[in-house]
């Protein structure tokens, strides 16, 4: 499975392979071919393909190393992410609804139990916002949070009982509603 986030090149790569080219995407290589340079439009749909298949966590990943090798994310490459985490933010608190339901008082065993080094969603998420809006407040004004962008967050923060967040973030959001964008790209200046 290509989705494990070993090698950025075989993410990219198995990611665009399972796509279909009736929904607008493309296989970037056939198995004869050598594959093309990896760029920002690779990483993108990489990311967007993995969000939307469940796999944000690797979507993740290949953001920051998107992001390590000088390619800079685009507000869509920002909110695809962002769907894709509330998404799985909101299968995995229906799974462990399902599996505390199924729990006999008989058995001590946590199903719902996640891995201890395994950050929660709606912190994968918060992080992600906080770097947009840290990337817009020092003058990159194309990836500027969206209404879009703290929807997706408050859904998975909400999905994983974190409302102090959700508070928190909505603050921001009026703070940033309030700066136009002529007033960030003077500050950069």
């Amino acid at each position: 499975d290509t989705h494990t986030g070993q090698n950025a090149n075989e993410t990219i790569h198995g990611a665009s392979k399972k796509s279909s080219p009736v929904h607008g995407n493309w296989t970037i290589t056939q198995p004869s071919q050598k594959a093309p340079p990896v760029d920002r439009m690779a990483y993108q749909t990489a990311i967007a393909s993995l969000s939307k298949s469940g796999y944000s966590r690797t979507a993740t990943q290949l953001l920051h190393r998107m992001r390590s090798k000088g390619f800079p994310p685009d507000i869509g490459c920002y909110e695809a992410l962002l769907i894709g985490i509330a998404k799985e933010a909101g299968r995995n608190a229906n799974r462990a609804s399902e599996s505390t339901m199924n729990t006999t008082a008989n058995n001590d065993e946590d199903l719902t139990a996640k891995s201890k080094d395994e950050t929660p969603l709606h912190k994968v998420a918060l992080q992600i916002l906080q770097d947009m809006e840290h990337d817009y407040e020092n003058g990159n004004i194309g990836v500027k949070p969206t209404d879009q962008s703290y929807n997706s967050v408050f859904s998975a923060c909400g999905k994983e009982g974190a409302w102090d967040e959700v508070t928190r973030v909505s603050r921001k959001q009026a703070i940033l509603r309030s700066i136009s964008d002529d007033d960030m790209t003077a500050k950069k200046g």
